[in-house]
């Protein structure tokens, strides 16, 4: 009700700025009084707002006693909300939630992983004399997090059901807009209890323990499933089309904001493994701590237990519509008609996920669905991702550098215009990401035999990318990709070009024909290929070891070179002699293992030693 609503809004705006000054200025928290800890999470202002850098660092100057003293209350409130209890409403857990995402990076950035680790998972700090894991103070955060998904008239309209129906027969109730805020929340806290691989160096993200993600990915089973299905439901029954265009301006919600933080929590706990080489259980601490929950990942078994074919349909149709929305919304007849939807790249790395570790799903999809309603956003991704969203000049270079425990990542202060750059620069990295992940989707489909005859299809989709027109099938609209990939792309991409041949070669047996334009495409690339090969080999054996007449020399012999790789850039270049004549004509690449500016440069001088040409190697 809205009384009830209202409950959470009863302190005044400042109340949660007051309570935290108190805890920051007091020398014993027991002096603390009743209100000033109820101001946690019974107040109407906004929590970001109140939660200042100053104050802060005002708490972490008195320890980390002070933070564990803040999160115990924190559980209380969580737990009283899974109870049903009147004195807590839906506010009042938004706001819980809405401080644990700030306090937690504070702890983590301020303390370090370690000591944060050894205040959450050890007996020292839980109010109960049998220090097992279900006591310690992070177990108990844990799983107050997990209860208040599903704590009735919070985020849930009854206890047992999941958030939205789709791949499971348990009960689900949908979205409204109540619900909707706090399951915003509650996704985020979980996700941000969970960061503390962010804080460490990045070498040791492979041998670091993370306490939380290894609790949350060993709880029961049946929580597990209720949590993995309500994620999962919620990301792929998200349609941001809408009824009628520009439905999306009619009207204000925050379901997609629901369905990234879902989609990012539900990666998150699915990628969740013990680190690398570790077989024991323990968690390292001070004395008095105790092994971890568990070794396994209940996520991941429930993606392998998924075989009913209905759930599979609804899988592969919410992929379809999600993927498929970024071309279709900027190819409207009027401008922004469709809600864009952002999180592609996440839904991407769902897909490989699913494809990877659910065998039946994979067989299904092939034999019963239209492959190519996945093969064309690939493609479009990948042709506009070779792209750089930005041309660097070498006055707009700037030095940024990462630092260890999540500090801001730019090495100097930059102006308010230069901000953009930064932005950039990660967009790029992220653009090359997205190759990456579609091709391994590709390449792995590519290997399957229903994938490849489902290419011979009419491609008949009109993209809003500058894709040369062709009539043919979507075999052809691959080759043309790859091709554009490797002719006029970003250097990062080079990793990829044997995997596009691969792609290539394993679909080839199937197509029943290629359309002029891509055969084209194709021969190209092989014919460049040998005959760079056979240049370089001419070269080495003629020139490696004395100076030419003309005056060409190369340092090091070129047979030593790898040129099993294709081509990036093809450009002609005619060597003179003296007299203006045509000595030979060769091909520069822009190749890791052949030209490359910025590389060593050898000169054909004349004989009066005028250059006349540069090359670089």
């Amino acid at each position: 009700s809205q009384t009830q609503r209202n409950m959470g809004a009863s302190g005044s705006k400042t109340a949660l700025q007051e309570s935290l000054q108190a805890l920051a200025s007091a020398d014993d928290l027991s002096a603390l009084t009743a209100e000033q800890i109820r101001g946690f999470w019974m107040h109407s202002g906004s929590v970001f707002a109140q939660v200042t850098p100053t104050i802060l660092a005002a708490i972490s100057a008195k320890g980390i006693s002070r933070y564990t003293f803040l999160v115990s209350n924190l559980c209380k409130v969580l737990q009283a909300a899974c109870q049903d209890s009147p004195q807590v409403d839906a506010l009042a857990v938004e706001n819980v939630c809405l401080l644990l995402c700030k306090i937690f990076p504070e702890m983590y950035s301020t303390f370090g992983v370690e000591a944060v680790c050894d205040a959450f998972w050890t007996a020292q700090n839980t109010e109960s004399t049998e220090a097992t894991d279900k006591n310690l103070l992070g177990a108990v955060l844990c799983d107050a997090l997990l209860e208040s998904m599903f704590a009735p008239g919070i985020c849930v309209s009854t206890k047992g059901s999941i958030w939205e129906p789709g791949t499971s027969s348990i009960p689900a109730h949908g979205s409204n807009g109540a619900y909707d805020r706090c399951r915003i929340a509650v996704a985020k806290a979980t996700m941000v209890v969970c960061s503390a691989t962010l804080f460490v160096p990045a070498q040791e993200t492979g041998t670091r323990r993370n306490a939380f993600i290894e609790y949350f990915s060993t709880v029961d089973l049946n929580i597990a499933a209720l949590v993995y299905h309500s994620l999962l439901n919620t990301v792929l029954s998200y349609d941001p089309a809408g009824w009628i265009p520009y439905s999306h301006n009619l009207y204000s919600d925050d379901h997609e904001a629901l369905v990234d933080a879902c989609l990012h929590l539900l990666l998150v706990l699915l990628d969740a493994s013990p680190p690398a080489g570790d077989t024991n259980t323990t968690t390292e601490g001070s004395e008095g701590s105790s092994s971890s929950h568990g070794i396994g990942n209940n996520f991941k078994q429930c993606l392998k237990s998924m075989q009913e074919y209905s759930d599979f349909s609804f899988v592969f149709n919410g992929f379809s519509r999600l993927l498929n929305n970024p071309h279709m919304a900027n190819n409207t007849l009027l401008p922004n008609a469709v809600r864009f939807v952002g999180c592609f790249q996440e839904l991407l790395i769902l897909l490989w996920k699913l494809v990877e570790g659910n065998n039946g799903f994979l067989a299904y999809i092939l034999r019963a669905h239209d492959m190519c309603q996945l093969v064309v956003p690939m493609a479009y991704f990948m042709f506009e991702g070779r792209k750089d969203p930005c041309e660097f000049s070498r006055s707009n270079h700037i030095d940024i550098k990462m630092k260890v425990n999540g500090h801001c990542f730019v090495s100097r202060m930059l102006p308010v215009s230069d901000q953009r750059l930064v932005s950039i620069f990660f967009l790029v990295a992220a653009k090359v990401g997205l190759l990456h992940i579609c091709t391994f989707l590709l390449l792995l489909l590519s290997g399957e035999r229903n994938f490849a005859i489902s290419l011979n299809a009419p491609f008949v989709t009109k993209l809003p990318a500058d894709i040369p027109k062709f009539e043919g099938n979507h075999a052809d609209l691959l080759v043309i990709t790859f091709s554009a990939l490797m002719t006029d792309s970003q250097p990062k991409v080079e990793p990829l070009f044997d995997c596009f041949l691969t792609i290539i070669a394993n679909v080839s047996s199937y197509v029943k024909s290629f359309s002029m334009p891509a055969s084209k495409k194709v021969m190209l690339t092989i014919i460049a290929k040998l005959f760079l090969h056979a240049f370089f080999t001419w070269l080495d054996l003629r020139f490696a070891h004395f100076v030419h007449p003309l005056g060409l020399k190369f340092d090091t012999p070129l047979c030593a070179r790898n040129l099993d790789r294709p081509i990036v850039h093809l450009r002609h270049f005619v060597c003179l002699s003296e007299d203006s004549q045509p000595v030979f004509t060769f091909l520069q690449a822009s190749h890791s293992h052949g030209f490359r500016a910025g590389s060593q440069k050898t000169c054909i001088p004349s004989r009066n030693n005028q250059q006349l040409f540069t090359i670089s190697i």
